[in-house]
Order: structure tokens, then sequence, then C-alpha cells
């Protein structure tokens, strides 16, 4: 490999789980050898070795944690239950969208999703954004989720909630119900809720080109809670896409490059947003019960995801561990889902 063929180094902030999860209930049992040989195909194909075979759970653990802290070096892992399958896909590698191709490629289950790209749009440099969300930081904080970890310095890895709403939910609904429900969740608890920030994950190139790639964009909305639907919906109709807190980086200098690994690292924890919000958007599969959990960085590390499909919307929370207990998603995926049921 040449230097040219190389690619571009990924700066993230290492203490974030890196790994977008897509669960399905598959019509069918599949093969445990051929979902095997082709998750070995797709991860050579990735440029990495094949990595070992399947994800078991083990013994008080599910399956969704099992897959999620499995092969953190491998680009793309997998658990099968039965009928139950747990992707996993290093974000340098894939997207939310993109796990729908790695769950057609795996198992010949279609998936195929309505969502729009948002096309080309205007972004500011890494050094840039950087520099605007120092001032951020040091000016106007964005709030953060209220903790509820009992145990931050023993506890790694993430936590999950989900909930089924029986009709559909649109992105500029979820952005707003999300918002709502941070307000109330920090309120209750007596922490700030005003300056909610919310990195909301998008594609640039919609669901008409799913692919195991990274078409991934981000849109960052500030002070959320002081807009309705209607500013919520013409800020993701045009605002401009900004640089990801964990992305590949072509064209810098080394010492730019060596730089911005070094204020990821340092100060990815205080650069994030309250929460990242992130919607698959319409997806038609016979695979059923499917269920999205974005990558949860940020100060406060917590990220909602959603799909809709036959006409209901499952909505998610992923949180860090050492921040969050799944006792305490659930508690604030009830309030975000309030004004949703």
């Amino acid at each position: 490999m040449t230097a040219a063929d190389e690619p571009a180094p990924w700066l993230a902030d290492p203490t974030v789980e890196w790994r977008i999860v897509l669960t399905a209930d598959l019509p069918t049992e599949s093969s445990t050898d051929q979902v095997t040989r082709r998750l070995h195909d797709l991860n050579r194909r990735l440029g990495a070795a094949p990595g070992p075979g399947l994800v078991a759970s083990g013994p008080g653990e599910t399956l969704l944690t099992a897959v999620t802290r499995s092969y953190p070096d491998v680009p793309v892992a997998a658990g099968l239950e039965g009928t139950h399958l747990v992707l996993a896909g290093e974000h340098r590698f894939v997207d939310g969208l993109g796990m729908l191709a790695v769950l057609s490629e795996l198992t010949d289950v279609p998936a195929a999703s309505a969502a729009r790209g948002l096309g080309p749009r205007d972004e500011p440099t890494f050094v840039t954004e950087v520099a605007r969300r120092l001032v951020e930081v040091a000016v106007r904080p964005p709030a953060r989720v209220a903790p509820t970890a009992d145990d931050e310095e023993a506890a790694t890895g993430s936590t999950f909630a989900d909930l089924l709403l029986d009709r559909r939910v649109g992105v500029t609904e979820l952005i707003d119900a999300a918002v709502r429900g941070v307000v109330a969740f920090n309120r209750e608890r007596g922490q700030r809720h005003r300056r909610v920030a919310v990195a909301v994950g998008a594609s640039a190139v919609g669901g008409g080109h799913v692919a195991v790639a990274d078409h991934s964009a981000l849109l960052r909305l500030r002070s959320a809670e002081r807009l309705d639907q209607d500013a919520i919906r013409t800020f993701l109709a045009s605002a401009p896409t900004v640089p990801s807190p964990g992305q590949s980086v072509g064209g810098s200098s080394p010492w730019m490059t060596r730089a911005g690994a070094v204020a990821v690292r340092v100060l990815g924890p205080r650069l994030g947003s309250t929460l990242t919000v992130s919607h698959l958007g319409d997806v038609t599969s016979p695979a059923g019960s499917l269920a999205f959990y974005p990558v949860a960085g940020g100060s406060s590390g917590v990220a909602l995801g959603a799909v809709t499909h036959d006409g209901r919307t499952r909505i998610t929370l992923r949180g860090r561990r050492s921040k969050h207990s799944a006792e305490g998603l659930e508690a604030l995926l009830a309030l975000v889902a309030a004004p949703l049921s």
C-alpha cells in the first residue's frame, strides 16, 4: 500500500465506543456458517483481518452488550441467537444507513431507507470548529444530561434502553421531543437545562445509496430548547454541516493531524453536544423489530436513535455506562416519548 492509498487519520475521542449498532429479528433463521463466512469476507474487504467468528453472549449479559464490547479492532462484529441478529460497525468504516447494507450482505434480508441525503453543504475546517467549540465551552457551555450512574470510576461500555411507538415519527418531531425530554429530565434532578445542544447525525447521500461505507454528516443545533418544530425544520433544511468529533481527516499536514489528535483526546469530552440524535428514516424490510443505536459521544455520553418500520417507530437511548444507568436511560426515554405518544 502506498502513502496515497493509506486511509486518512481517524481523529476520535479514545474514551468513546465508536461502534454503531443495529439489531434485527430476521424473518427466518440464517445459517451461522454462512453469516460467519460473509462476515469474514466483509472485514477482509474493509482492509482488516477477518477476525473471530460470531459473538455469543456470556452469563448475565445480553447479546447487544456482548457484541458492542467485542473485538474493538474488527470493523464489523456480529452475534446471532436464533433469529435475533446484532451488528456493530466501527464508524470510520460504516454509517447508520450503511448498517442496513451490512444486514443485507450477511443475511440476504433486504433493507432500504427512504431517508433523504443532505447533499453538498458548506462545512468549516476542523481547526475552525475546534476553536468555535473552545469559545462555546468557555462562554456558553452546553447543558449536560444529568448523570445517573452509581459508580463512574468502575463502569465501562454502554447502557441501552428502547421503546416502540405505535406510529411514525419524523426527525423534526424526534429532535423536538428529545430536547423537551432532556429539559424535563434535568429539571427534575435540579440540573441545568438551558443551552441544550443537539448533534444531528445524518447522511450526505441518503437511503437511495445504501452501502457499507461512511457517508455520514453532522449538523449541530444550539440552544434547541428555544426553538419550535418549524425552526428545527428550517435548520435541518439549510444548516451547514460540522466536522465530526471522530472523523477521517485527509489533506492535512502531519503537524496539523497530530495537533488535531491531541485536541480531540484532551478536549473531546468537553467539546461535545448535550446529546446526539440520529434517525434511519422509514425502513422497508422483511426483518422485524429493527433497533438502531448511534455512537454516544460528547460531554453527556447520550445518543438517541430511531427507525420507522411498518408504520411504527422504535426509539432507543445509548449511554456511557460510566455516566448513565439503564434505569436512568429508561426514565429519560419515557420523557422523550411522552409528547410522541
